[in-house]
């Protein structure tokens, strides 16, 4: 299993992620997480998430997945033979996906970004650092995730980014 913990500087203090304009707490086990996206990606990072004690709420579009979730323990479209941990849940509300959030998980992909994170830029703290796992580029604006992101939410935000190829059925 990855351990989330295991994302750290070396120069920072132990618990803390560090770069050169910020310090953001490592959240500890039992804190919640948003995951954005109930896609395959998504789907697999929540379970690895929640496998490793956090408790995850799903941010997706369709009600019937996020009934499926909560009721059977499954997403019924992506990854249908996984049993879900107990500490996953899902909603349609971005509002109670992101409540209380200790950071966000981003797992749309890159094209839908802008419309998608804009639209929920208010419900987004200024301080919850956002891990994204949104590979390439915007094709029109040849934008980086870290670009693109400061940009949608019109202000600098703390952030961590998932490279390099993964496949989310080895994740689960």
């Amino acid at each position: 299993q990855v351990s989330l913990a295991s994302v750290r500087r070396p120069a920072c203090a132990a618990g803390r992620l560090c770069d050169s304009a910020m310090v953001v707490e490592m959240p500890r086990k039992g804190a919640k997480v948003c995951v954005l996206g109930s896609g395959t990606f998504g789907t697999a990072m929540s379970t690895l998430i929640a496998r490793n004690g956090f408790s995850v709420c799903m941010l997706t579009r369709r009600e019937e997945v996020a009934r499926s979730i909560n009721v059977e323990h499954v997403n019924p479209i992506h990854l249908t033979g996984v049993k879900l941990p107990a500490l996953l849940s899902a909603t349609t509300s971005a509002k109670e996906a992101l409540a209380g959030a200790a950071f966000i998980v981003h797992c749309i992909p890159v094209q839908s970004s802008e419309g998608f994170l804009g639209g929920m830029k208010d419900l987004i703290a200024e301080n919850v650092p956002i891990i994204s796992t949104s590979k390439g580029l915007h094709s029109d604006t040849l934008e980086t995730m870290a670009e693109l992101v400061p940009r949608a939410l019109q202000r600098k935000q703390p952030m961590a980014f998932l490279s390099g190829p993964t496949f989310a059925k080895e994740l689960v």
